[in-house]
């Protein structure tokens, strides 16, 4: 079956279509880069997307996997085209739960940041907005393959620095490092979350003139 998912996006429509959860769409993702070594090539974003939904108990069948992942028209249970993708999407996730040591489970950018705006007292608004920066922030490799505490740590400040939202907590400096994510890690990310933002904005811009 040939890869037809060689973006962030379209992972997340794949998972949009399987009804996952944000938090488990963003494993799929992050999934799907740890995993670019992982033989056949071909089955390895159907791999990241059924490995996602079993680890976070919301598992998906085989075939659901592989119609979200198919082309238009998807596969037919009794096509050969069918069998020989499911044969492949097998030998993928068992090559890639040897990369992962047979632990696909993993922290997510999105669930730390709303662990983060809590911990801090952000106001709804502001949290919602770290939350969409900690989603769109994976659209970067850099931040694909940063610190998950990281990313998480550097939307949650774009974003109270956006809303001027310091939070109430009692946590109110140096916040970053108590929850474990280094300052040179959290400048970094959120420099990409900066330039992801911008390059956002730009392609408005240029949709709209």
């Amino acid at each position: 079956m040939a890869e037809h998912l060689d973006t962030t996006k379209d992972l997340l429509v794949a998972a949009a279509r399987l009804r996952y959860a944000p938090e488990t769409a963003q494993k799929c993702v992050l999934l799907h880069h740890r995993l670019q070594g992982v033989e056949p090539k071909s089955a390895v974003a159907a791999a990241s997307l059924f490995l996602a939904g079993k680890a976070d108990e919301q598992p998906r069948r085989v075939r659901d996997v592989l119609n979200a992942v198919a082309p238009a028209g998807g596969v037919k249970d009794l096509d050969e085209a069918y069998h020989d993708a499911k044969a492949d999407l097998v030998d993928a996730e068992q090559a890639a739960l040897r990369e992962l040591c047979f632990d696909a489970s993993m922290e997510t950018p999105l669930a730390l940041a709303l662990a983060l705006a809590h911990a801090l007292t952000l106001r709804p608004a502001t949290a919602q907005l770290a939350l969409c920066l900690a989603n769109d922030a994976l659209f970067s490799a850099a931040c694909r393959a940063a610190r998950p505490v990281a990313v998480a740590a550097a939307a949650v400040d774009v974003a109270r620095e956006a809303a001027s939202d310091p939070g109430t907590g009692a946590v109110t400096t140096g916040w970053a490092r108590r929850f474990g994510a280094a300052d040179a890690d959290v400048a970094a990310a959120r420099d990409v979350i900066l330039d992801v933002v911008e390059a956002a904005a730009e392609r408005r811009r240029k949709a709209a003139g």
